[in-house]
């Protein structure tokens, strides 16, 4: 039996940081509550990332970890991506 996979993707741009990181959680707070697909968080337009940044992706991972649903991490530069290696978050976030 063939099960599709439904995933609901959430494109960022500019930065993840501490000025952003409240709305970044409120989309992510909106998408988690009112759907039931996994999520796709597209980072290709993202310049910068800081640890608060990474910290609502971790909430948003946790969340929906225990909801039974996946988190996955889309279009990192190498530049953005470098905290989340140095941290060892990439497997746990689902970076690709």
């Amino acid at each position: 039996m063939l099960e599709q996979m439904r995933e609901l993707r959430l494109r960022l741009r500019g930065d993840i940081d501490l000025a952003t990181r409240d709305d970044i959680a409120g989309y992510l707070d909106t998408v988690i509550k009112f759907s039931g697909d996994d999520v796709v968080v597209d980072c290709g337009a993202v310049d910068f990332m800081d640890s608060s940044g990474i910290t609502v992706l971790v909430d948003a991972r946790n969340r929906l970890d225990a909801q039974g649903r996946r988190l996955r991490i889309v279009g990192l530069t190498t530049k953005t991506r470098r905290a989340i290696d140095i941290l060892g978050l990439g497997a746990f976030l689902g970076v690709e």
